[in-house]
């Protein structure tokens, strides 16, 4: 069974990380440059990296009117690019700076992406500039004079140590992805394991009063946890399980003649006859009752004629 990844999950697992945290401080003071997370729509993560990580420069663009929304929106695409080829992608941003982006796949699944640079591959020009100013002035509308005196002050790396950083963060991210299978691995089997227990303690306490709660404290887990799990590996609510159970349990019971109504209902764990009633027929679409006479009716002529298969019903199983 191939693993359910949760990008938003598993996304915010990583930012909130001890090692994303490290290797961010680490980042900046060798290299000078920000280095952040973003997750698949191009969105940082503030556990990563805070708004005084960005340069001047990006500051500046950020405060244009659609500014973040344009770097955003930049960062999805080439972030995409990245992921596709699965591979690390040294890119110029929309407003020219250069950036490296290295994806996190887990399972086949873009969870984030690890981001570098807002550098510039060489000393700038006025020439530089003009170019810069063009493609922000096409559809933002920027301080020139702000946007100058923070645009000459962007930091300059060479394409050999924007490739050194690629390197060293495409390890970063293919080391997070393999921890990030292992534990999702782990985390699988762990959770299979949580399920048959609850469905052991249901079928040896169903003629009990069972409620989620009750379950979820056995197991030693959150009712809301809980849920969440045995839905997800079962494929129905906790609810819908013990009635299903109760009501195949209730079939068994009433095709035999020497139990009443009544004891078939707590026997059951069916806490009054009036529920019990209403639970079956809505099932059933036949009261308790009514389903017992035409079952007991069926069986008696296929008594008479075995020639006649009887239909049983689908045995009670775990």
């Amino acid at each position: 069974m191939p693993m359910q990844i949760d990008r938003e999950v598993l996304f915010q697992f990583l930012a909130k990380s001890n090692i994303m945290r490290e290797f961010h401080n680490a980042i900046r003071q060798l290299t000078g440059m920000v280095f952040h997370l973003t997750d698949a729509n191009g969105y940082s993560a503030d556990t990563i990296i805070d708004q005084g990580d960005y340069s001047s420069f990006c500051h500046c663009v950020h405060a244009a009117e659609g500014g973040m929304a344009a770097c955003i929106e930049s960062a999805r695409i080439t972030h995409a690019e990245a992921a596709g080829h699965n591979g690390p992608h040294i890119y110029k941003c929309h407003a020219g700076l250069t950036d490296v982006a290295i994806p996190i796949i887990i399972d086949g699944v873009h969870v984030a992406t690890l981001a570098s640079g807002q550098v510039l591959l060489r000393k700038p020009t006025e020439g530089d500039f003009r170019e810069v100013c063009r493609r922000l002035e096409s559809r933002l509308h920027v301080d020139r004079e702000r946007l100058r005196q923070t645009y000459f002050k962007l930091p300059v790396a060479s394409r050999e140590k924007l490739l050194a950083l690629a390197n060293l963060l495409s390890l970063l991210a293919h080391y997070i992805a393999e921890t990030q299978m292992r534990i999702l691995a782990l985390e699988q089997r762990g959770e299979k394991q949580i399920v048959r227990k609850a469905k052991e303690y249901i079928h040896d306490h169903l003629t009990e009063r069972l409620t989620l709660a009750k379950v979820a404290k056995e197991l030693y887990l959150s009712p809301s946890w809980f849920a969440h799990l045995f839905k997800k590996e079962t494929g129905t609510t906790f609810g819908q399980y013990v009635t299903a159970l109760r009501l195949e349990k209730a079939k068994e019971l009433l095709a035999r003649a020497d139990l009443n109504i009544t004891e078939v209902c707590l026997e059951c764990g069916f806490q009054n006859l009036a529920h019990f009633s209403r639970v079956f027929k809505s099932a059933e679409g036949q009261s308790p009752r009514a389903w017992r006479n035409i079952y007991l009716q069926n069986l008696s002529k296929e008594q008479q004629d075995p020639s006649k298969k009887r239909k049983t019903s689908k045995a009670f199983q775990m």
